[in-house]
C-alpha cells in the first residue's frame, strides 16, 4: 500500500514535469515563429493579402543580368557585390544572358565566388526585341530592350530580380525580392532624375504623377534646385500642390515571370508600346525600355507595383532627396554615364573597387539614402492620371488617339507564285524578316512543278490550285491590245496618265481573261478560314506578289499603326517602277484605273467576301473600287511594298521570268 502511494506520487510529479516541458517548448516555438515572421517578410507584414501558391520564400534567389562583351567588367563587379553584400552564396542563382564568347571570362569569377549560374545565348535577344525596334531610337542597345522579354527567355523561372550591370548590390536583398502584392506582374522604383519633369515633352505619355509639397522648389529640395534647367521658355516648373509627371526607372525590375506568361504580358506590352508611340506623335523612344514600361503602366496600371526606392537608389539623380530620403539602401544604380568615370562618391568608389577586383578594404557606405530639409519623412505618394499631366499630348479619354490602335492584330500576307523560285525566295525572306510579331504567310501556286521550291513554307500556309482545264495564253492580250498602245511601250505597260491612248488600251487589257486571279481568291478564302478555325484569329489581308518585297523590316508594323477599326480599307503607296498611286491621286477617290493595284491596299478578313477578285485583268482595281465604296477608306503614310530591284528587267506577264540562277554556268 505504501509502495503504491509512492509510485502514484512519482507518476504525478513526472506528469507535472512533462506538462511544464511541453508548455515551455510550445512557447519557444511560438516566439521563434513570431521572430521569423517579423524579419523575413517585411512586405507581407505591411501588406496583408491572400497568400498565393508562389508566395513562399524561395530557397534560392534568381537574379538576371544581360550584357555583351563591352560590359564584362560591369557584370563581374555585380557578381562580387552580390557575394560581398547580398545573400549567402548558396542562395544565389544568376541567369546570365550573354554572348558565348564571354563565358570563359565570367565563369571563373562564378567558380571563385561559389555562385550558381545558368547561361542564355545573347543572340536570342535580337529575335525577341525585333517587334519593338520600330518604336525605339536606333541608338538604344539590344540589352536595354531585351530585359522586358525575360518572361519569354527564362521560361523555367517563376520570379526574378533583373539588374542593370551599372548597378551594385550594397545590402540585403530580401526586401527587393518579395512576392509582389495584389497579383502585380512587375515592380519598379521611381526614376530619381528630372528629365521628364523639366522637359516633359521629351518623354512618352506618362500616367504616374507626383505632387510636390510646401518647401520644394520646382518639385525639388531647395539645395538641389537647378535654375539653368528652367531658363528655357518651354521648361516646366511644378509649384507646391501642382502635380507633375513621374516615371519608373528600368535599372532594377522585380518580375513575376510565371504571372507575366499567364497574363500574356508580351502581347500587351507590344500593344501599349504602339499606342504610346502614336500618342507621342510617332516620336521614337529616347529612354529605352523605360518608355515601353511607362506606356504599359498607363494602359495596365494594376499590373504594376512600386518597390522601395532603396532597391534602385540612383544617388546621382537630381531628385534623389525629393523622392527617396532617409531610406535603407540595398541596390545602388550608378547610371551608365556616372559609372564610366571614377569619382570620390563612396558608391562610385565601391563600384570601381569591385570592377577592378582590388585588394584591400572596401570603402565604407552610408546606411541610408541622403536627406536634407524638405525631404519626405516616408514613401512618396504616387498617383495615377491618364491625362498626361504637364505633357503636350492629346491623352484625354474622349480623344480618338486615346483608344488603343489595331496594332497587334494578325496580318495574313498572300502570295501567288509560279515558276519563280528566286523571285519568291526574296519575297519570302522579306516576309520572314518583318519585325511585326503576328505575320502569317499564305502561298498559292497553280503549277505542280513550282511546289518543289515551296517546301520551306509551312504546310498550313500553303494553298494549291489546279490549273484551269482551258488553255491560257498570256500572249493573247498582247496580240489583241498592243495595237492600241503607245509605240515603244511593252505589253502590259499602259500609256502614261493623261495620254488619250490610256483608256482605250486599258479597256482592252482589263477585259482579258486572267486565271491567276483565282489564286488570290483561294488565298483570301484560306485566310478567312484561318481566322475562324485557327488560334491566330481575325486579321488583315495584304497581297505581296512573288516579284515584290516588303520595303523594310518594319513595313507591316508601319501600316498597322495607321489602322483604326476593322471596317476600313487601308490604302498606301508602293514603288513598283513608279509610285502608285500618283501624287495627284493620293487622298482622292476614286483612283483612276491603272494608278492603283494589288500592292496598294489592305482589308480585314471579316470583309473577305467583298475582297474577292474576278478572273479578268485589273481585278485588283475593281476590287479596290468596290471596297472603297463599301468601307471607310483610310490613307496610310506608309510605303510598305516595292518591286524587286530586277523586276523591271527580268519580270514578265504570267510569271514567265525569274532571276538568273547564280549556280548556272555562264553563257558561252
Amino acid at each position: 500500500m505504501a509502495l503504491s502511494r509512492r509510485l502514484e506520487g512519482v507518476s504525478a510529479r513526472r506528469l507535472r514535469l512533462l506538462v511544464r516541458v511541453a508548455f515551455i517548448a510550445s512557447a519557444l516555438v511560438f516566439f521563434l515563429h513570431l521572430a521569423d515572421s517579423s524579419t523575413s517578410h517585411p512586405l507581407t507584414r505591411t501588406s496583408p493579402r491572400r497568400r498565393l501558391a508562389d508566395d513562399s520564400p524561395p530557397s534560392s534567389h534568381d537574379v538576371a543580368l544581360i550584357f555583351d562583351d563591352n560590359r564584362v567588367d560591369y557584370a563581374t563587379q555585380m557578381l562580387r557585390s552580390a557575394a560581398t553584400y547580398g545573400w549567402p552564396r548558396h542562395a544565389l542563382h544568376f541567369h546570365l544572358v550573354a554572348p558565348p564568347a564571354v563565358v570563359h571570362l565570367v565563369q571563373p569569377v562564378l567558380d571563385e565566388l561559389g555562385i550558381r549560374a545558368t547561361w542564355y545565348d545573347y543572340a536570342a535577344c535580337d529575335r525577341l526585341v525585333a517587334p519593338v525596334r520600330p518604336f525605339a531610337n536606333e541608338a538604344i542597345h539590344t540589352s536595354a530592350l531585351c530585359k522586358v522579354f525575360l518572361a519569354d527567355l527564362l521560361v523555367d523561372v517563376d520570379r526574378v530580380l533583373y539588374l542593370d550591370t551599372d548597378a551594385t548590390i550594397v545590402g540585403t536583398l530580401d526586401v527587393c525580392t518579395q512576392p509582389l502584392a495584389d497579383d502585380a506582374l512587375f515592380g519598379m522604383a521611381l526614376d530619381l532624375g528630372d528629365a521628364c519633369q523639366v522637359r516633359p515633352e521629351r518623354c512618352w505619355p506618362l500616367s504616374l504623377q507626383f505632387t510636390p509639397w510646401d518647401g520644394l522648389v520646382c518639385g525639388n529640395v531647395p539645395k538641389h534646385h537647378w535654375p539653368p534647367s528652367f531658363e528655357a521658355d518651354d521648361a516646366v516648373c511644378a509649384q507646391p500642390g501642382e502635380p507633375e509627371p513621374a516615371q519608373v526607372n528600368g535599372g532594377v525590375i522585380v518580375m513575376e515571370l510565371s504571372r507575366m506568361r499567364r497574363a500574356r504580358f508580351i502581347p500587351k506590352l507590344l500593344a501599349s508600346t504602339a499606342h504610346a508611340f502614336l500618342l507621342a506623335n510617332r516620336r521614337h523612344a529616347t529612354w529605352a525600355e523605360q518608355e515601353f514600361l511607362n506606356a504599359y503602366i498607363r494602359d495596365y496600371p494594376h499590373d504594376f507595383a512600386v518597390i522601395p526606392c532603396g532597391c534602385n537608389y540612383q544617388y546621382v539623380g537630381i531628385r534623389r532627396e525629393a523622392k527617396c530620403a532617409g531610406q535603407p539602401v540595398h541596390i545602388v544604380h550608378h547610371w551608365s554615364s556616372n559609372a564610366a568615370v571614377e569619382t570620390t562618391d563612396p558608391y562610385n568608389q565601391v563600384f570601381h573597387h569591385l570592377r577592378r577586383n582590388d585588394s584591400g578594404a572596401l570603402p565604407p557606405l552610408p546606411a541610408l539614402s541622403s536627406s536634407s530639409a524638405y525631404s519626405p519623412s516616408g514613401p512618396v505618394r504616387v498617383e495615377l492620371n491618364l491625362d498626361c499631366v504637364g505633357q503636350p499630348y492629346d491623352c484625354a479619354e474622349s480623344s480618338p488617339a486615346a483608344a488603343p490602335p489595331r496594332w497587334g492584330d494578325p496580318v495574313y500576307v498572300l502570295t501567288r507564285t509560279a515558276a519563280r523560285p528566286r523571285f519568291f525566295a526574296a519575297a519570302r525572306e522579306s516576309v520572314l524578316g518583318q519585325s511585326y510579331p503576328y505575320v502569317h504567310h499564305l502561298v498559292a501556286t497553280d503549277d505542280a512543278a513550282s511546289m518543289a521550291y515551296l517546301g520551306g513554307v509551312e504546310e498550313a500556309d500553303l494553298v494549291e490550285r489546279r490549273r484551269e482545264s482551258h488553255a491560257f495564253d498570256p500572249d493573247e492580250v498582247c496580240r489583241a491590245c498592243q495595237p492600241l498602245n503607245e509605240p515603244g511601250r511593252a505589253c502590259g505597260q499602259a500609256p502614261d496618265l493623261g495620254n488619250p491612248l490610256r483608256q482605250p488600251y486599258l479597256e482592252c487589257y482589263c477585259a482579258s481573261h486572267y486565271p491567276m486571279n483565282e489564286l488570290v481568291n483561294h488565298l483570301v478564302r484560306r485566310a478567312a478560314a484561318a481566322t475562324t478555325t485557327e488560334a491566330a484569329g481575325p486579321g488583315w489581308l495584304i497581297l505581296l506578289d512573288d516579284d515584290n518585297v516588303f520595303s523594310s523590316s518594319s513595313a507591316v508594323s508601319d501600316v498597322m499603326l495607321d489602322v483604326e477599326h476593322a471596317d476600313q480599307v487601308v490604302l498606301f503607296r508602293s514603288r513598283l517602277g513608279r509610285l502608285t498611286p500618283s501624287d495627284d491621286a493620293m487622298g482622292r477617290l476614286p483612283v483612276e484605273r491603272g494608278d492603283i493595284d494589288a500592292s496598294n491596299f489592305m482589308v480585314h478578313s471579316s470583309h473577305a467576301e467583298e475582297a474577292l477578285w474576278d478572273a479578268r485583268r485589273c481585278g485588283d482595281w475593281r476590287t479596290i473600287d468596290r471596297l472603297t465604296k463599301l468601307l471607310e477608306p483610310k490613307w496610310s503614310s506608309a510605303m510598305p511594298i516595292s518591286a524587286h530591284p530586277l523586276r523591271a528587267r527580268l519580270g514578265g506577264l504570267g510569271g514567265r521570268h525569274d532571276l538568273p540562277d547564280p549556280a548556272a554556268a555562264p553563257a558561252a
